[in-house]
């Protein structure tokens, strides 16, 4: 029965898949991150359609991948691809002749990354993240704050540690998952933290980059569109994601579980992406729109609203049969 499922889901982004190759559509000057921050000029004529449609295709593979590796089920990734796939909203945007599409592409793969280190403690997903951290922050200079994250998480968990653990666990590999959360691998090491200092030298790199790259080129403006308002893709389906990964969020606190323990990491990741924006606007880089951060984290927001559902109806199960199973033991 998975097996058919997963068939049935594989020929639905298939299908779809084939459909976005088949529709046209028409090249709008729309979005908040226009082509010029990087000459992109095949973006200014028909090859537009084209480079958007490939960037939608690879972010559909890293967020199956990103939810493969946070729920470890192929069948809830592919269900919340499908799910993803048939956002109107996100897939109007191939005919936009701008760089958001891509700058979407890119969190989703950081997030992978981190993902994966969750999933493994691997020094190569964590090595991965960073190039992808340097070409956001040349699209959009707030997103270099996003490289605090996992420094902030490995600090909070250090600080909830309650007794120091005798065995080393080994880290994991690419194809090798931890046999305990991350959480637990991160209390039985000896220097836990040597990570976190090394990714917050590599934040303030990129920091002193892009100031330098502010002052030397000052016509290297990032462009935005104030006229795009956040009702525009602003629904109830993103309204209840949210509400639902702030759900998961509340419910991880003390539960050792790396799908759980990632919703409040996520959380973190907004908030560090908001407060950054509105940092880089006060140094006159570029304006403060709430909606563009919301329009760029979109597709992981359906994600992991997804995963969460499939989860919080798995867990609703355990807990009524585990009722029930009391009941019938007294």
């Amino acid at each position: 029965m998975p097996l058919l499922i997963a068939i049935v889901f594989l020929f639905m982004i298939l299908s779809r898949l084939t459909w976005m190759q088949l529709r046209h559509y028409p090249i709008e000057m729309l979005g908040f991150l226009g082509p010029d921050i990087l000459n992109f000029k095949h973006l200014q004529n028909s090859e537009a359609r084209s480079w958007n449609i490939n960037t939608i295709i690879v972010l559909f593979f890293f967020s199956a991948h990103a939810i493969r590796f946070l729920s470890g089920s192929w069948i809830t990734a592919l269900f919340a691809t499908t799910v993803l796939m048939s956002r109107g909203v996100l897939l109007a945007r191939v005919g936009w002749c701008s760089m958001d599409l891509t700058l979407s592409m890119l969190v989703l793969a950081w997030l992978t990354c981190v993902a994966h280190h969750l999933r493994t403690a691997s020094h190569w997903s964590r090595y991965a993240s960073w190039p992808i951290l340097f070409l956001g922050s040349l699209l959009e200079p707030s997103f270099c704050a996003v490289g605090l994250v996992l420094p902030i998480y490995r600090f909070w968990i250090f600080l909830r540690r309650q007794k120091e653990s005798t065995e080393a666990i080994p880290r994991g590999n690419l194809l090798r998952t931890l046999p305990v959360s991350f959480s637990e691998w991160l209390h039985s090491r000896s220097h836990p933290n040597r990570d976190s200092f090394a990714e917050i030298a590599l934040v303030l790199g990129i920091f002193v980059w892009l100031m330098v790259i502010r002052f030397r080129f000052p016509n290297f403006q990032f462009e935005a569109n104030p006229t795009h308002t956040i009702f525009s893709f602003l629904d109830f389906h993103y309204v209840g994601s949210f509400v639902i990964i702030s759900a998961c969020a509340i419910y991880s606190f003390g539960k050792k579980v790396n799908f759980l323990n990632f919703q409040s990491l996520f959380l973190l990741f907004v908030v560090l992406w908001m407060g950054s924006s509105l940092t880089w606007s006060l140094l006159g880089v570029r304006p403060f729109y709430f909606q563009a951060v919301l329009l760029w984290i979109e597709p992981m927001v359906l994600c992991l609203a997804c995963a969460c559902g499939v989860y919080i109806l798995k867990e609703s199960k355990r807990l009524h049969d585990q009722r029930k199973w009391v009941r019938r033991v007294s």
